[in-house]
């Protein structure tokens, strides 16, 4: 009868247990990008409030990279450098939101901004505790904070992030090897091929001229992140920058 009546108590205790971390989970954005799903689960009761666990999950829902920009210098927990934030509205306390952020990159724009990179069907998670008053569901918003785009629909400025690196050219076979070079006065690229060094000097924010050779010239497409290669005896030639 003691063992009857000691295996009903631990029963009682693991369902209340289970009561208590029950969890419900629910999507509450759509949109063409991408979607953000939440998982609520109830940690403990006291005779005021419910807390809570909530667990977020942003997913890209394209086959590609998005990528949204920032202001140099906000951090990656400032709400300005996220994608979205999470409010929950009847939470107590005083923090009653969390952000969610893609992963800060080191491409600048012309517009002195930082891309922020959402990978193709890449998730991203946070996790966020608060409370609410005993007995009430939590209300939950999400607030778009920053609008993904293709890499193609930003002014991207020139720097090593971009450059730096193997590339291959239509019209050779050998792969070349750029580097960029910033001196504070002087910008340019230094080309690297079969043990030789070229340098091409800027001229534009785009273009950049082969030294003593400045019938030459090297062009940068933002829209698909390739050089366009040009001299006076009419070669053309397409650098693409191995992945």
């Amino acid at each position: 009868m003691k063992r009857l009546l000691n295996a009903s108590l631990a029963l009682m205790a693991l369902c209340s247990l289970n009561s208590n971390v029950s969890a419900q989970s629910k999507t509450i954005e759509e949109n063409p990008d991408f979607d953000v799903r939440i998982t609520l689960s109830k940690l403990e009761s006291d005779s005021k409030k419910d807390k809570y666990l909530m667990e977020v999950s942003l997913v890209n829902k394209r086959d590609y990279d998005l990528f949204y920009a920032v202001a140099k210098g906000d951090g990656d927990q400032n709400t300005r450098s996220a994608l979205g934030s999470l409010k929950v509205h009847n939470a107590t306390g005083l923090i009653k939101s969390t952000a969610v952020s893609g992963t800060p990159t080191r491409w600048e724009t012309t517009n002195n901004e930082i891309l922020v990179q959402l990978g193709k069907n890449a998730t991203l998670k946070t996790q966020f505790k608060f409370s609410v008053p005993k007995g009430n569901q939590p209300v939950v918003t999400y607030t778009g904070v920053n609008a993904p785009k293709k890499l193609e629909d930003f002014s991207l400025r020139l720097n090593a992030a971009l450059v730096n690196g193997t590339w291959n050219s239509s019209c050779l076979t050998a792969p070349i090897t750029l580097s960029y070079v910033d001196t504070g006065a002087v910008h340019y690229i230094l080309q690297s091929i079969n043990g030789r060094n070229i340098k091409w000097i800027k001229q534009t924010e785009n273009t950049f001229a082969r030294a003593e050779s400045f019938g030459t010239t090297l062009s940068f497409n933002r829209s698909n992140g390739q050089f366009f290669y040009t001299n006076t005896d009419g070669i053309f030639c397409v650098w693409r920058k191995e992945e």
